[in-house]
């Protein structure tokens, strides 16, 4: 439970700066949400790219299930590309396939 109330919390923040960026016109949220897009691609490739840390984290199992992650990625992405902002609707798209990536379950591992 712990986990799906931090998911919310993160991620209605991001939603919220969002819409300071591209309704309310908020040059400073703009600069806010360029910034964490980026580092959470960053961390996202990071953790499906280093084996443990993969690992790690797929013990732990995701924090909400996988397709409301993907809807969320997906509409978050969409509004950005809807608005102009087609390169950080990119980021957002592959942070969100990278998270699916780490949380992905291989029948042959083990």
């Amino acid at each position: 439970m712990k986990k799906v109330v931090t998911w919310l919390i993160i991620n209605s923040g991001m939603v919220y700066v969002l819409y300071l960026t591209l309704l309310e016109n908020s040059e400073k949220a703009g600069n806010l949400l360029k910034f964490a897009l980026i580092v959470m691609f960053a961390l996202s490739l990071i953790v499906l790219l280093a084996k443990g840390a993969r690992e790690r984290a797929g013990e732990r199992g995701p924090s909400v299930p996988s397709w409301v992650n993907w809807i969320y990625g997906l509409c978050f992405a969409g509004a950005l590309a809807y608005h102009g902002w087609f390169f950080y609707a990119t980021v957002d798209f592959l942070t969100t396939l990278c998270q699916m990536g780490i949380f992905h379950k291989d029948k042959e591992t083990k």
